[in-house]
């Protein structure tokens, strides 16, 4: 194990051992003096040390919070308070004195024992491994991998992650690691580890309720919001750190910053976000400058060539030891690493990630046509009759029949074509079918949509779907994202992720909440439109994704070295990535990306 502390950045590891040995042969070699320890005799050594976050101590306990927490008055509760409130105390924590997004936990001083609990969509990740010799924790997977005695690949992650680039559920891309999952409350005690949820989606808030949509109920939605970022930046001031915002000029970043811009109307505040230098990135840039000029914030722009790519892909693996979710988190390590060499680089960044899951996207907008469509009568008829009549390797004869099967079993969650199967995925599961079988992908289809049903159980179609990607693609990508700025000594803070703000977004109902007409996210763009004078609401936002040129640079630029180097699995033939590799069109080419990330993680990490 390297022994150099820097090249995790921020993190916290603790956890129970037998064996005085692990700690004498692993911890210190990391840790130094830094380290602290309790003796418990025969039942063992309680060992624990964090870069960051609050800390509080009383005689019978220590509280450790990452993140930011607020009371149901929304204040600021430091760990003091939640310990002197006695929200959280040796043997319980008390989910219901607070809201926020952070990952809390108490170590028991009289036994052995701690317990954990992660607020949703908390960005601050758990992660545990038990083993002959105790429980092992830390806040990511390279801190504590690299504590392990032994470290695998988690076989079973290989399907999900092919399917959907992350794995779901408590499993992780290593063997006999796990994560804690939001809402989740992990208690250890008497040797033994028990994990209940405790807060799921099913909230009930009788004085929370927004029936219908008009200013009044709007400006109500906006001061609230506001309200719960207002405590954002009043714990960053306690702290004697300051911010920034990711600004990329889209509905989300463009709104958040309106709010930091009302709540602070005599600072000007600094943003930053990453421009790739592909001529397709141009309208991405603009709308960052567009927004930076309306907003009045000092912008910075992080460049990333092609050439720099490869590196970053790299570089970033081996920082965060698992798969790269997606093509953009390069980028975003780009920007962290300039961060690193600024004097007056911001400890926090805010960022709109997550909105999508909130207040709709335009998969929202897809699945409300697919609904109309369905009640028109003999159209499913129509289309395959249509189909007949155009020539049978014709591109819009594909597509007449993809849209009839689609009609025909899109509220059937058992069929591949099913909306709650490929609206957050790959979409096309010919290839992995071919590999895996069919046994294997609709297994891991269940498992995922399972964790729907366990925290909400939706019966609005359209709020299955979103609530599914809030549960999947959505938190892996926060978490990851969290952890590639905390590898340089940076806090991603998402508010649209907040506990607090969740509850507040479900306080409209599905029907309502989504999609307007056909308009999704009609709820943040209505709200920017009467607050500034703004073409941010009516422009085509790109998802500041580049994939034309990425898979450009995997055909014959600086990725091709690395696709022609990739160790194949046995389920993939050479001739599968070429034929990918010779027509790649979004979405059906995603698998070259889970290809590409897959074989770096393993090259790296292992």
């Amino acid at each position: 194990m390297n022994n150099d502390i820097s090249q995790f950045g921020d993190f916290s590891i603790f956890g129970f051992v037998k064996s005085l040995q692990f700690l004498e042969h692993k911890l210190p070699n990391l840790l130094g003096s830094a380290l602290r320890t309790i003796d418990f005799g025969t039942a063992g050594t309680f060992f624990f040390y964090s870069s960051y976050g609050d800390l509080a101590e009383a005689e019978d306990v220590i509280v450790l919070k990452l993140g930011f927490l607020r009371s149901p008055t929304m204040l600021p509760l430091s760990a003091k308070q939640l310990l002197s409130q006695k929200s959280i105390c040796a043997e319980e924590i008390d989910h219901r004195a607070f809201g926020g997004n952070a990952l809390v936990v108490s170590f028991d001083k009289r036994k052995p024992g701690f317990q954990a609990f992660k607020t949703l969509m908390s960005a601050p990740q758990l992660y545990y491994s038990i083993t002959n010799n105790g429980i092992l924790c830390a806040t990511t997977l390279k801190a504590l991998t690299s504590i392990m005695d032994c470290v695998e690949v988690n076989q079973d992650a290989i399907v999900s992650h092919f399917l959907f680039s992350a794995v779901h559920g408590s499993a992780t891309f290593f063997r006999n690691v796990y994560r804690l999952f939001p809402g989740e409350l992990l208690q250890w005690k008497e040797g033994g580890v028990n994990v209940k949820l405790v807060q799921d989606l099913r909230f009930s808030d009788a004085d929370l309720q927004f029936d219908r949509v008009d200013q009044r109920v709007l400006d109500t939605f906006y001061e609230r919001f506001k309200c719960i970022t207002h405590t954002y930046i009043n714990d960053i001031g306690i702290s004697g750190q300051n911010f920034a915002t990711l600004l990329s000029g889209g509905i989300d970043s463009s709104f958040l910053q309106l709010v930091i811009k009302e709540l602070q109307p005599d600072v000007q505040s600094r943003t930053f976000s990453y421009t790739v230098e592909v001529p397709s990135f141009e309208r991405e840039v603009e709308y960052a400058k567009q927004a930076s000029a309306i907003l009045d914030t000092k912008h910075t722009f992080i460049s990333v060539t092609e050439q720099d790519y490869p590196d970053l892909l790299i570089e970033l693996t081996k920082t965060i030891a698992q798969p790269v979710f997606t093509s953009v988190e390069p980028c975003k390590f780009a920007i962290v690493q300039s961060l690193s060499q600024m004097s007056d680089a911001p400890r926090f960044l805010f960022t709109g990630q997550g909105a999508d899951t909130l207040f709709g996207s335009g998969t929202a907008s897809k699945l409300k046509k697919l609904g109309y469509l369905k009640r028109l009568p003999a159209l499913d008829l129509g289309l395959r009759w249509g189909a007949r009549l155009l020539a049978s390797e014709s591109e819009s004869r594909r597509r007449l029949l993809h849209i009839s099967e689609l009609l025909r079993h899109m509220d059937d969650p058992h069929h591949f074509i099913a909306p709650i199967n490929t609206a957050v995925s790959i979409e096309d599961f010919t290839l992995a079918r071919r590999a895996f079988g069919d046994e294997a992908v609709q297994q891991a289809l269940e498992d995922r949509r399972e964790r729907e049903a366990k925290y909400l159980d939706s019966k609005n179609s359209i709020e299955k779907v979103i609530v599914l990607g809030l549960l999947s693609d959505c938190y892996a990508n926060q978490v990851q994202s969290s952890e590639l700025f905390l590898s340089h000594g940076r806090e991603l803070l998402s508010p649209f992720e907040d506990q607090d703000v969740i509850r507040l977004s479900f306080a409209f109902p599905p029907e309502v909440r989504y999609v307007k007409g056909l308009r999704h996210k009609y709820i943040l763009k209505d709200i920017l439109e009467h607050k500034i004078t703004t073409p941010i609401t009516r422009q085509p936002k790109g998802g500041s994704m580049f994939h034309k040129d990425l898979f450009r640079w995997m055909q014959s630029g600086s990725l091709r070295d690395m696709i022609n180097d990739i160790s194949l699995p046995g389920f993939l033939k050479r001739q599968d990535v070429e034929e990918i590799l010779a027509q790649p069109q979004f979405p059906r080419a995603l698998i070259l990306w889970h290809l590409l990330a897959w074989d770096v993680f393993q090259k790296q990490c292992f």
